[in-house]
């Protein structure tokens, strides 16, 4: 019996999706679209995110109806994301010079609950892409967003072989903590920061860490918005 490599398996998984992709006998479960479809169970009206809303109309999605305010993506077809809508960004009073105005809107941004990669598409800088999608459009939209930094794998890692199963196999079996959990935080945490995410902090965070607590500000808000953003920045962790 021939035995192959990890490489040589990695090859042929590669292969096979490829094949799927262009018509082989092995069809993928899920079929990227050439017009994106918003599931019928999503109410725009409830979305209060742009980002949200921009995204649905550019990735295929699956919607959660048991938790509402959760919308998960595929990037492509080794990455999938997840965005959580209604989040409140209130200025921290505790810093100089920071107030609250009663007569202010309050400000709700997105975050990005969760990025998970299937093993044979790590390493090809597809999370970096994704956070410069997000990045760009936030700053286009003047609306920054959340990042919590928690790397996880799915508790059934064998029918996560590309981005739909992945995700369909997380909301059905859910995901577990690596047991390298503490290199990979540190690992990605890093990572955020290098994209140009800001360290910050939040008091009703409770599972994250405070160094893994981030925040993007894209320079096209208004001054006063940029008050309240820079008010939870953190330099030192």
């Amino acid at each position: 019996m021939i035995q192959m490599t990890n490489r040589q398996m990695a090859k042929q998984r590669k292969k096979r999706r490829e094949q799927e992709a262009n018509g082989g006998e092995s069809k993928s479960i899920w079929k990227r679209s050439a017009s994106v479809r918003i599931d019928k169970d999503v109410d725009l009206n409830q979305i209060q995110s742009k980002l949200i809303k921009h995204c649905l109309t550019k990735y295929d999605s699956l919607y959660d109806k048991n938790d509402s305010s959760v919308y998960n993506f595929l990037f492509d077809d080794q990455l999938l994301f997840c965005l959580q809508d209604g989040f409140p960004l209130i200025p921290d009073t505790s810093v100089e010079g920071v107030t609250v105005d009663p007569d202010d809107e309050l400000l709700f941004i997105p975050s990005v609950k969760a990025v998970y990669c299937c093993q044979d598409g790590r390493g090809e800088g597809r999370q970096a892409k994704l956070f410069d999608m997000l990045m760009s459009v936030s700053l286009d939209l003047a609306c920054g967003f959340y990042v919590f930094t928690g790397p996880f794998e799915m508790k059934c890692q064998r029918k996560a072989i590309d981005s739909s199963r992945a995700l369909i196999t997380w909301i059905t079996d859910g995901d577990i903590k690596p047991e390298d959990y503490e290199v990979r935080y540190e690992a990605q945490r890093k990572r955020f920061l290098s994209y140009g995410l800001n360290n910050a902090t939040f008091e009703w965070a409770e599972i994250t860490p405070r160094d893994g607590q981030m925040l993007y500000i894209p320079k096209t808000i208004s001054d006063k918005q940029k008050t309240v953003y820079d008010s939870r920045i953190v330099t030192t962790c």
